[in-house]
């Protein structure tokens, strides 16, 4: 599942997407690893709320993650042809 980053704001009933921004990272080191190459797809999404206020939310995916949502968007798509 993808992962809110670094906090997720705290956030009260669902906010309108305004704007998004995206970008494709290339880990290739960690503390843990001296050698990793792992693609991470960053996702900031700009919420704005019925009172007025905005809220960004940054999501981290990594590569199961992302199979995953596009998996779930999928089987969305799907269901809204069978419907329409």
């Amino acid at each position: 599942r993808p992962r809110p980053h670094p906090r997720p704001p705290t956030m009260e009933g669902s906010g309108t997407l305004v704007d998004f921004d995206w970008s494709l990272r290339l880990v290739l080191s960690s503390s843990h690893l001296s050698s990793m190459r792992k693609p991470v797809l960053m996702v900031d999404l700009s919420l704005k709320y019925a009172d007025g206020s905005m809220k960004n939310t940054v999501l981290e995916f990594n590569e199961a993650d992302l199979d995953s949502v596009l998996d779930s968007l999928s089987s969305v798509e799907k269901v809204l042809e069978r419907l329409g």
